[in-house]
């Protein structure tokens, strides 16, 4: 089975809810549960659909040992990010930032997807069309779809259905590329 070397999230309303714009008060954070923290405030961030699952599957599956996970957020409030994503645990008590190569690839900042991916490209060596991406924002989605990459729409966050997506996207891509097809970006988005 063809699997991806790099999959990418985008975080608010991808793999949490609500979107850092909308938390009415920051840091400091609370783990209030595995899926979820809380603000200040005691509002609660929570993870959306199998997104702690799908993480704990990339970074530990013994299938996955070649593959990594990044981010690709535009997120208003990157430093809230960071800290919420250094609370945030997969199975092993890692954290969702040391997941990430202790940060090394999260690129939270303002600008177009495709800076974001030519980034983590450029970091890790991993081609374009050996990546998987995750996004709910349809712009973002055509946009990294351009660079050939495999880009999965997610306006319900990382649910067990949109990953199974896009690991099969990923696989016909492979197999389309293999033929002589025209890579494993064109037209191969997904959306509900």
């Amino acid at each position: 089975m063809a699997l991806p070397k790099l999959v990418v999230f985008d975080l608010d309303a991808c793999c949490w809810f609500p979107e850092m714009y909308m938390v009415r008060r920051g840091p400091p954070f609370t783990k209030t549960s595995e899926n979820a923290c809380a603000a200040s405030d005691g509002e609660a961030i929570k993870l959306l659909g199998q997104t702690r699952k799908v993480w704990e599957t990339i970074s530990n599956g013994d299938e996955w040992q070649d593959c990594r996970v990044a981010v690709a957020s535009r997120c208003d409030e990157p430093d809230w990010a960071r800290q919420l994503l250094k609370l945030f645990t997969i199975d092993d008590g890692r954290s969702f930032w040391q997941a990430l190569d202790d940060g090394r690839l999260a690129e939270i900042y303002k600008g177009n997807k495709k800076t974001h991916l030519k980034a983590l490209k450029q970091k890790t060596g991993v081609a374009f069309e050996d990546m998987l991406f995750f996004d709910d924002d349809q712009e973002n989605i055509r946009h990294v779809s351009e660079l050939g990459v495999v880009s999965v729409l997610t306006p319900e966050g990382v649910t067990a259905d949109a990953w199974e997506q896009g690991l099969r996207r990923f696989m016909e891509a492979k197999l389309y590329e293999r033929r002589g097809g025209a890579g494993p970006g064109y037209g191969k988005t997904y959306s509900k």
